[in-house]
């Protein structure tokens, strides 16, 4: 009787939710117009109707000078909304709120369609399109309501039959014509503004990285023939030599290759103060070494060596944009300054030579804070009552001994309780962490190698301690490792370590929480062992910034190794009372993981986006090793992962939590899939929502593991699969993103354990939306920054 009552007050809260959601959704259609004056129209959707599939909507909408009130969640127009809804009389702070945070409605106005169908036009025409129409029609309607048309009618553009280069600088023609192999302009491409601007950068690139620092777009000039018909142009490119008035007489005359004579170093520099005093420049100490003059103020806080080791512009060198791009690049990724300024100017002292410009290089450096704190916080608690909070607190020095060198200490915490456990029965995880680590800006190695100064070298030393208290045992772990890091281009990056080496021992083990594992499988997680191997990973990024390109990709590939140098050694090393070998007084481990993530960022409109993800890892012990270190497996859940579950709850596979004397779960396996998508939207003001599905599970491949469905199997594993939905809120400040998420159990593989005679029957399976809200079935979390 009980359990219908408590079924009856669900429905009842899902039921107010959708009629509370149906309320919001029709108030705001009604209101949108609220505010448009009489005899005008709101402006609810600009529609394309183009010809061609070669001309996409997309790239014509941002010439449009008028764009409809944005949507946001669930396609409402909610900005619209919060301002209709205010009242501009009332002084309360939470009507201000809504007026600063909403969106006035977007009156249409007939003189800026004129203005957009010109724009678009000129698009066209930029595209290599001369015979085409642009028209506009407007669809009004009774509710003071009105959307656009905007047709495209085009045939075919126009197309290069043939392309002649004029350069009349004989210095520059061999250069520039040595390179057509990789000119944007042939015969057959499309005659349009993209392709010309794309032949013009790629020449002003070639030139200006070969010493010709003037060089500009004004020096390269194009003209077509359109009059051969047949939608086809005879193109010619001109390099025009540098012109110059003398006594009112045009003179012309060959470019100059800049070379670099003299180089300046402000580690000081504040733009602020120049900007106010016009002595500024001369009130530094300065000190000349490394080929460079540094100037400071009382003392050099970055030793000059840190700048030389990441500076590629060089003493009589010529200029070359790569240089200055990387060098700019390098000095930012220091993480010392808050801003980089590289600039040149001519020497006042001429060179012999005519076509030979001598350049000053000045590189202005304003500093940052060196110092910093980092907050992290995790909280996830469900409808079982299991309360895990996971609060951390860093620190970070990036300039520690005047070299670049980043020092960061983090300290972490963690702590689970089933808040309703029966009296005088443990239910409780403590764990205390703390972790350190120094990075220099190069590499250490035994053998001094030559690296580029383009590929940023790093060289990490770190150390970790870890303690762990459960209810019937403890453990501890220590660890620290040596590496390098690096990258191979601006999209591209390494990590390497060679040294990675951590040592667990466990102590107060409860013999009968041991005993308690019929599953030897599951015996082997909880013994002392020593890991030493290595560790390598890839990093791979399409775009700097999200914000700024379409679709952003990204991979990340992970291997782990460990055991392999030391099983080498074997017959020295003694055994333990299980017959492995030992190593610092603990069997060693022997095992190799490997792991990959893929991330896809597509930005669907100026607020909105969804992102993909998936995440799929192995293990395997072999060897010294009967199973995976524990610290080494995997596990699923948590704010992080599928949100239906808290972390260490599900899985592996259809396999129940066999741990019956602890009550806090630990469930982990050797391998993992998992599949994301989530929708992200804006809100209002710096308020973001999110709709996302999760897909996944963890599985065993030893096959000591006899946990009834916990092994991976290719003609069942699809069964395992366990899915989530939910939605978030988050706050966006951003240097931070506040998130709260909650996940609902969509698809649950456990199988309980009195039915596990007869897996199919005792599949939880599919859940009902009817049943989210109850007990067990949803979870919520609370974590700093995005997902994924």
């Amino acid at each position: 009787m009980q359990s219908k009552q408590y079924h009856s007050i669900s429905q009842v809260k899902i039921a107010a939710a959708i009629l509370s959601i149906g309320a919001v959704l029709f108030l705001s259609s009604c209101s949108s117009v609220r505010k448009v004056p009489d005899g005008q129209y709101l402006l609810t959707k600009n529609e394309w109707n183009i010809n061609t599939k070669r001309i996409s909507s997309d790239n014509l909408d941002v010439f449009l000078k008028q764009q409809p009130n944005r949507k946001t969640f669930l396609g409402m127009k909610l900005p619209l909304a919060m301002y209709n809804a205010s009242n501009p009389d009332c002084k309360f702070f939470i009507n201000k709120w809504m007026i600063n945070s909403g969106e006035p409605p977007v009156i249409l106005d007939t003189v800026l369609i004129v203005q957009s169908v010109e724009n678009v036009s000129e698009q066209i025409r930029n595209m290599g399109y001369y015979d085409f129409m642009v028209s506009d029609s407007v669809v009004y309607k009774k509710n003071k309501k009105a959307k656009v048309i905007y047709s495209v009618d085009v045939t075919s553009p126009i197309r290069i039959q043939n392309v002649r280069y004029e350069i009349q600088d004989t210095a520059l023609n061999e250069l520039v014509l040595s390179t057509r192999y990789s000119s944007h302009l042939y015969t057959g491409q499309i005659l349009s503004v993209e392709n010309l601007e794309a032949e013009r950068t790629r020449i002003i690139s070639l030139l200006r990285n070969r010493g010709y620092y003037e060089f500009n777009r004004r020096r390269i000039t194009f003209q077509a023939d359109t009059t051969i018909g047949d939608f086809k142009a005879d193109l010619t490119l001109r390099l025009n030599k540098v012109e110059s008035v003398s006594n009112n007489v045009i003179e012309y005359k060959s470019h100059k290759q800049y070379v670099i004579k003299e180089i300046y170093v402000n580690t000081d520099y504040d733009p602020a103060e120049a900007y106010r005093d016009s002595l500024y420049a001369y009130s530094f100490d300065t000190v000349f070494t490394k080929g460079m003059y540094f100037l400071y103020n009382k003392e050099l806080k970055v030793r000059p060596a840190v700048i030389d080791r990441v500076n590629l512009i060089n003493v009589d060198d010529i200029y070359s944009d790569v240089d200055v791009k990387q060098t700019y690049a390098n000095l930012s990724n220091l993480n010392l300054y808050r801003s980089v300024t590289i600039q040149f100017k001519e020497q006042e002292q001429q060179y012999a030579a005519d076509t030979i410009v001598p350049l000053v290089c000045e590189i202005l450096l304003t500093p940052s804070k060196p110092q910093g704190y980092k907050l992290d916080l995790e909280i996830s608690t469900s409808g079982e009552s299991l309360l895990s909070i996971a609060p951390g607190i860093g620190y970070d020095h990036q300039n520690l001994l005047k070299g670049a060198e980043y020092f960061q200490t983090t300290v972490r915490g963690a702590y689970q309780q089933y808040l309703g456990n029966k009296k005088g029965r443990s239910s409780t995880s403590k764990e205390f962490g703390v972790s350190t680590s120094l990075t220099l800006s190069q590499f250490i190695m035994p053998i001094n190698f030559a690296f580029s100064k383009r590929s940023i070298p790093h060289t990490t030393f770190a150390l970790s301690y870890s303690y762990q208290d459960r209810p019937d045992y403890t453990r501890q772990m220590a660890g620290a490792s040596f590496g390098y890091s690096w990258r191979a281009s601006e999209h591209t990056s390494y990590i390497f370590n060679p040294i990675v080496i951590n040592l667990v021992k466990m102590k107060d083990v409860d013999t009968t929480f041991i005993n308690s594992f019929r599953n030897p499988f599951l015996r082997e997680l909880y013994k002392d062992h020593f890991i030493g191997g290595a560790t390598a990973s890839m990093e791979y990024r399409s775009s700097i910034s999200a914000r700024q390109a379409k679709r952003v990709h990204y991979v990340r590939i992970g291997m782990d190794i460990a055991g392999n140098l030391l099983s080498l050694f074997n017959s020295a090393l003694k055994k333990n009372e299980d017959g492995l070998r030992k190593f610092m007084g603990s069997a060693y481990a022997q095992y190799a993981k490997a792991d990959v993530s893929y991330s896809i960022n597509q930005r669907l409109a100026r607020s909105t986006s969804i992102v993909y993800h998936a995440y799929f890892g192995i293990g395997r012990a072999y060897g010294n090793s009967n199973v995976l270190p524990l610290e080494k497996m995997f596990f699923a859940g948590g704010a992080n992962s599928l949100r239906g579950w808290q972390a260490l709850t599900l899985g592996p596979g259809s396999a129940p939590i066999t741990d019956t004397t602890l009550n806090v779960p630990n469930q982990v396996g050797d391998m993992m899939f998992e599949a994301n998508i989530e929708y992200r939207f804006k809100l209002v003001s710096s308020f973001e929502g999110a709709l996302f599905i999760d897909a996944g599970n963890i599985w065993s491949l030893n096959k000591i593991d006899d946990r009834p469905g916990a092994q991976f199997k290719f003609n069942k594993f699809y069964k395992d699969i366990a899915v989530s939905t939910g939605l978030g809120l988050r706050l966006n400040l951003d240097f931070l993103v506040l998130r709260v998420d909650v996940g609902f159990k969509t698809h649950d593989p456990y199988i309980d354990p009195d039915l596990a005679a007869n897996p199919n029957q005792g599949r939880r399976g599919f859940i009902s939306p009817l049943k989210w809200l109850r007990s067990g079935n949803n979870t919520w979390h609370f974590a700093l920054n995005y997902p994924f």
